[in-house]
């Protein structure tokens, strides 16, 4: 159970990496070619990213089946949200506390996205890619 989970986290982390890099160019791609504002780019290059990463992690990370749910994703895309609060949050915190250095920006960087990542694979495995227990799927 153990070895399984920490695959499965690894395979998540993995899925984050590809999803950071989707995050990244739809944004560079909507704002400095396509000439669109940052904020509205930034809601676009995020919710592209996590389709992208929800997909993934359905079928990579889960080993999912089943076909796309609009339900499921909408719940993958809100708790991805939290997610990403709790990263910013982490962030501001970490700044706040130990100053603007670039060792700080850094540090408060990963420490923000490990957390967030944690709670997002918490997320995702017990509600947004549960898989049903025998019993519940024998009746």
């Amino acid at each position: 159970m153990l070895v399984r989970s920490v695959r499965r986290l690894l395979r998540f982390a993995a899925v984050g990496v590809v999803g950071f890099v989707v995050d990244a160019g739809v944004l560079v791609i909507l704002v400095s070619w396509l000439g669109a504002a940052p904020l509205p780019g930034r809601i676009a290059s995020f919710v592209t990213a996590a389709t992208v990463t929800y997909l993934l992690n359905k079928h990579f990370t889960f080993q999912g089946t089943e076909r796309f749910a609009v339900d499921r994703w909408l719940l993958y895309l809100a708790t991805t949200a939290v997610g990403a609060a709790i990263n910013v949050g982490i962030y501001h915190w970490w700044i706040g506390r130990n100053g603007d250095a670039v060792v700080h920006l850094v540090l408060g960087t990963a420490v923000g996205s490990l957390v967030a990542m944690c709670v997002n694979f918490i997320i995702s495995s017990r509600i947004v890619f549960r898989q049903p227990t025998l019993r519940a799927a024998g009746r």
